[in-house]
């Protein structure tokens, strides 16, 4: 890294919440410990694992264990853990990070020093690579995640209503690179209400942080993430149902109310005005129509999906030319269907095509998306290292 870059890089914060996971947060401050990036770990696990405050030999990281009270609820608990973390940062730029997720330092320097040359800017989103370890020769495979992410067309706009409402940007907040102001409202706005299932935590992050924030979406590798497997903190978690089926279930009526109400107060009090509390209420009601329309319960996907293998097996056959020719029939969503529009950037980086390393890079250099192989070189080198020489243990 350059003297700028590390001085862009001191002015940013990342939180980690985690609880039970002891062996994932060595190699997360393994990898974090040569950043300059301030670090804040908060740890629900009934008994910390790690000295409390500054890590010794690492100072720009720093422990925090809230383990729960008598009778809390992992949901609770993680409520209460994450209202403490909305407090922690004092840096220019923050962001939240998944105990066993990474982000590359080329795309935190790329986020800041945007940031700093826009200031109609206060978010970040980029794009995602995935990873998992292969049971066949202990080798990491990738693949792309998320390369459809895009701004919307308001993301950027003045208007609160039009940046809610637009539907046609696609992306995470979550896991994006905000201002430091509008990250704290996000997270404090967003875990300030127990409910009784985490359903609602990924629809509070995005609509707040939309609410909060003027999003820009690059076209640049930022977020390393693992491959999705079950969590045993998670209760149920094998068992669960697409958020849609949750929010248009009558059981949880109680439950969607008190979130329409949670969404209308934080709007309205962003909004402000004789006419705010309207506004609020109808942009909440159209936000959950959207979350639970139809076309994305499971049953739907799952005819929708026999459907599209249907037309895929009687267009395989056909020359590109006919291809083209229907394709000025059907809808762009079904363009991919027929074979003459790529669904993928490369066909060797699609969710099905995991690929070692150097495979992946000669793929992903083809795309539009730019990246460091630094990042992928450091971050697999982690993944693999033999815990006995990582340089901190936690208490197992």
């Amino acid at each position: 890294m350059t003297p700028e870059e590390v001085e862009l890089l001191r002015e940013l914060t990342i939180v980690i919440p985690t609880c039970n996971r002891p062996l994932e947060i060595e190699r997360a401050i393994e990898y974090w410990r040569d950043t300059p990036v301030t670090v804040h770990i908060v740890d629900g696990s009934e008994k910390s694992c790690l000295p409390l405050g500054e890590l010794p030999g690492v100072p720009s990281i720093t422990y925090h264990c809230l383990s729960p009270f008598v009778d809390e609820g992992r949901i609770q608990n993680y409520i209460r853990r994450m209202q403490f973390a909305s407090t922690i940062p004092i840096t220019k730029f923050s962001a939240l990070c998944a105990d066993d997720d990474f982000f590359t330092v080329s795309g935190l320097v790329k986020a800041c020093s945007l940031m700093n040359s826009d200031q109609n800017v206060d978010a970040i989103v980029g794009i995602c690579s995935e990873f998992k370890l292969s049971d066949d020769d202990n080798e990491m495979r990738w693949h792309l995640r998320y390369a459809d992410w895009r701004a919307g067309v308001h993301s950027r706009s003045d208007d609160l209503s039009l940046r809610l409402l637009d539907e046609s940007g696609a992306f995470y907040l979550s896991y994006s690179v905000m201002r430091t102001e509008p990250w704290k409202k996000t997270v404090s706005s967003s875990f300030n209400i127990i409910y009784d299932h985490d359903y609602f935590i990924e629809p509070l992050m995005n609509n707040f942080g939309n609410a909060f924030c003027k999003v820009s979406v690059e076209r640049h590798i930022c977020w390393i993430k693992t491959a999705w497997v079950l969590n045993p903190n998670v209760p149920n978690q094998a068992t669960r149902i697409r958020e849609a089926d949750w929010f248009r279930d009558k059981k949880s009526r109680h439950q969607v109310k008190l979130f329409e109400h949670h969404l209308r107060n934080v709007f309205a009090s962003i909004i402000q005005g004789p006419t705010s509390e309207k506004i609020a209420s109808d942009l909440a009601k159209k936000l959950i129509q959207r979350i639970s329309k139809k076309s994305e319960t499971r049953k739907y996907r799952k005819i929708k999906g026999k459907i599209l293998k249907f037309i895929v097996k009687i267009f395989a056959p056909l020359p590109s030319c006919i291809k083209l020719r229907v394709n000025r029939f059907l809808p762009n969503k079904l363009l991919v269907t027929t074979g003459a529009k790529p669904g993928i950037l490369h066909p060797n980086l699609s969710k099905k095509n995991y690929s070692i390393l150097p495979d992946f890079l000669l793929g992903l250099a083809e795309t539009d998306i730019t990246f460091d192989s630094k990042d992928f070189d450091t971050i697999s080198k982690l993944l693999l290292k033999p815990r006995e020489e990582l340089r901190l243990h936690a208490n197992l």
